[in-house]
């Protein structure tokens, strides 16, 4: 047997048959049953897995969710994001479901901001369990890519920044757009033009600006 003593005395073992248990100090089983993965998160807190789903358990013998989960990610605290077909919950050692509700898509998890995206809306949480914002959008054609900033479109066909922290930069109303993709790089994030007739997102576009070109410095300048 191989075992590993945590930071905070309690034991994960692990068996020649490849079995994990999760130990008191004086190795003295928190559980009954096996795990086939167990993993120290935050504090008390592990993931463990049985029959290939994740569950959110703690070193006194707590089980805070049933294994239905295909992944879990620490968030805050005893603040965790668990997913699974029905999408992205966050659970602690209170409520299975801490915001009651289910959101389809994970997009940042930074600077303890946690960014989801359901149907038409992106949704800011922090890790006190408080929705910091909700943006509704008319198009899905402009996104973060890996970037601090996305250019959106709200009900009312009003265009403007969406920051990672759930801040709105709206645009002046004669911004205009261009009619293909380019690249911004100072932000280094796509702009998609977002006219109401555009039909069909776009994903990329070969086209990249010269290097001698000058920078784009807002939505008002750019170059065909």
């Amino acid at each position: 047997m191989i075992y590993e003593k945590q930071i905070n005395g309690s034991i994960i073992a692990l068996t020649k048959e490849g079995e994990y248990y999760l130990c008191e100090s004086n190795f003295d089983l928190l559980y009954t049953l096996p795990f086939q993965d167990l993993k120290h998160k935050f504090s008390k807190y592990y993931i463990a897995k049985r029959n290939g789903k994740w569950a959110l358990i703690d070193s006194q013998g707590n089980t805070y969710s049933d294994f239905i989960y295909e992944k879990i990610v620490w968030f805050e605290s005893d603040l965790f994001l668990c997913y699974n077909a029905e999408g992205w919950i966050l659970i602690n050692s209170k409520s299975k479901n801490v915001l009651g509700e289910n959101f389809q898509k994970l997009i940042s998890l930074k600077n303890g901001i946690a960014i989801f995206q359901h149907n038409n809306e992106y949704v800011f949480v922090n890790g006190y369990e408080q929705i910091l914002n909700r943006v509704k959008f008319t198009n899905v054609n402009a996104s973060f890519n890996g970037a601090d900033m996305a250019l959106i479109e709200n009900e009312e066909g009003k265009i403007g920044w969406l920051k990672k922290n759930g801040d709105c930069i709206v645009c002046p109303p004669t911004s205009k757009l261009p009619n293909h993709i380019f690249k911004y790089c100072r932000i280094k994030v796509f702009l998609n033009h977002l006219s109401p007739h555009l039909t069909k997102s776009v994903n990329s576009f070969p086209f990249e600006p010269r290097r001698s070109d000058p920078l784009p410095l807002s939505v008002n300048t750019y170059r065909y």
